[in-house]
């Protein structure tokens, strides 16, 4: 019997449901609450589930370019090793007046990691998602160096300094879309899966008492004490209002994307679970992430059997 009729026979006696799933991923923006999607990325690849293409905004377009690019297991090591003085050090903290972080250090990190990656030339379909603020437009990066796109993407304005391309400025993409499952490559019979890691919060907002318990040392957490002296009558301050206010439109953005692209399966991960900047929890949120996504590949696989 030749080789090829040997193949086909047992594709034909193979059970559909253990056949390879192709998946089209969508990982959103959220700090560091998108370490999440490498324990969801791990989950989906325990159970068979493969991925075709990836698109991403800013903590999402950086975890899905790494994997992209086969680099994500290098990567997770090193975030994971990471300690709140390591993620301090790593801040490298400017006094511009449009950031507080210059980004270098960061960027250093990952052309080591990525040694010159392009997207173009990636095994795995690959968008990353900026806002030109220049044009007041979305950016797609789906050609050109990988870091530098990862690096316009996760550009949080204020935070981190820009990244400027010529005549234009960039930065994150959730300013525009957060969760660009309009934006993802897609190939026939694919499953559309989506990862949004600043879903609406588990509890009512309160005010101070939401953010203070993440901001306790350091540049951010001296900020915090000052913003505490300069209380409105509602109990906020400009750090908390702000947050709060951005919270708010990112996930208005988010869920006008989701109703009009409706995903095969979507995993929320509420915005209050971890905070933007608790990088030195990632080995915690990794293992949070994987979890969510196997409880929520049960609820999917007895949906669809």
């Amino acid at each position: 019997m030749k080789i090829k009729q040997i193949i086909k026979n047992n594709l034909q006696d193979t059970p559909p449901a253990e056949l390879p799933r192709n998946v089209a991923l969508v990982l959103s923006g959220g700090g560091a609450r998108g370490f999440a999607h490498i324990g969801a990325i791990r989950e989906l690849e325990q159970r068979g589930y493969r991925i075709t293409s990836i698109a991403g905004t800013s903590i999402g377009a950086l975890v899905g370019g790494f994997y992209a690019a086969g680099k994500l297991d290098e990567f997770t090591e090193w975030i994971i090793s990471l300690k709140k003085k390591n993620v301090f050090n790593m801040m490298d903290f400017s006094l511009s007046m449009d950031h507080m972080m210059k980004g270098k250090r960061l960027m250093g990190k990952m052309k080591t990691i990525l040694i010159g990656a392009r997207i173009e030339a990636l095994p795995i379909p690959f968008c990353a998602v900026a806002t030109n603020i220049t044009t007041g437009k979305e950016q797609l990066f789906r050609s050109g160096d990988l870091a530098t796109a990862i690096r316009a993407s996760i550009s949080l304005p204020g935070l981190m300094r820009p990244v400027i391309i010529g005549e234009h400025i960039f930065v994150d993409g959730g300013v525009i879309n957060q969760m660009p499952l309009n934006r993802v490559v897609r190939t026939e019979g694919d499953l559309l899966f989506g990862i949004d890691v600043s879903a609406p919060s588990e509890h009512n907002y309160d005010g101070l008492k939401n953010y203070n318990r993440h901001y306790s040392g350091g540049f951010l957490g001296e900020m915090r004490r000052r913003a505490n002296n300069i209380r409105s009558k509602a109990g906020q301050n400009y750090v908390s209002l702000g947050m709060r206010v951005s919270e708010l439109a990112i996930q208005s953005n988010a869920a006008l994307t989701k109703k009009l692209n409706p995903p095969d399966l979507l995993l929320e991960i509420p915005c209050d679970r971890y905070n933007t900047l608790e990088f030195d929890r990632a080995a915690e949120i990794i293992e949070r992430g994987q979890q969510d996504m196997a409880a929520k590949l049960d609820e999917f696989e007895k949906q669809t059997r």
